[in-house]
């Protein structure tokens, strides 16, 4: 017997958030739930009818729509999960790992093969880099155009300005090591402050505090996340 047509309704879609609301989902989160799926459901013809060619333009759209890319996988997120309540899971979108990215390049990164290792739920693929380095990345970062190199374009990029970018000392902010012997904390951008460890981090002239942490480790995660946005800002104000 042939599958039935995947119809998306507006009783089905209502059907499914009342199902997440019974379950305890709150009003925020009820709230992009909707937001996500009647994206969807206005983006089709009046047929309404779901494929995965239309799933695919839906998702494309959301992109060229300026939303950003961690904004357009939370809606991709929410509308799986509308698919799978809905009985639709085969149009599901996945996260890379049904692909085979063997032989495939992205920006300076070869693949080689997969390493059979996950990430979370996301499979991690043996890369070459232009520079001769090998780098396991996941394959969702490949997709999505989020790491093209083993880190060298971004150390090229940064030479390539003198350090300076923005007004920004680099040289200093991102220094690869984190440890120093004249921080009282031990750490780059960590210093104690009434009792606790307060994080931050200096970018274009401008000190950002980065909270205040009871535990040293904690202050020091919340410096290297901040360095590693600096440095993808950075790297995108001296490629303009």
């Amino acid at each position: 017997m042939a599958d039935l047509p995947s119809i998306m309704t507006e009783a089905s879609l209502e059907a499914f958030l009342q199902r997440e609301a019974a379950a305890g989902k709150e009003e925020n989160t009820l709230r992009r739930y909707r937001n996500a799926t009647r994206s969807l459901l206005e983006s089709l013809p009046s047929d309404k009818l779901l494929t995965k060619e239309r799933l695919q333009a839906w998702r494309d759209g959301l992109t060229a729509s300026g939303l950003s890319a961690a904004t357009v996988q939370n809606y991709v997120k929410y509308v799986n999960r509308y698919l799978d309540h809905a009985g639709y899971g085969r149009l599901r979108f996945n996260r890379g790992n049904a692909k085979d990215l063997s032989s495939m390049t992205f920006g300076a990164l070869t693949v080689l093969e997969k390493t059979g290792e996950k990430r979370r739920t996301d499979l991690l693929w043996l890369c070459k880099c232009n520079c001769g380095n090998t780098v396991t990345v996941p394959a969702t970062l490949l997709l999505q155009g989020k790491t093209r190199s083993c880190g060298c374009l971004k150390r090229e990029t940064i030479h390539a300005v003198n350090q300076y970018v923005g007004g920004t000392n680099l040289r200093q902010t991102l220094k690869d090591d984190p440890k120093s012997t004249r921080a009282v904390s031990g750490y780059v951008g960590v210093t104690p402050k009434r009792g606790k460890w307060q994080a931050y981090i200096t970018y274009q002239g401008v000190r950002h505090s980065l909270g205040c942490y009871d535990n040293l480790p904690d202050a020091v995660k919340a410096r290297a996340r901040a360095k590693e946005q600096v440095m993808e800002a950075a790297l995108a104000f001296a490629e303009r």
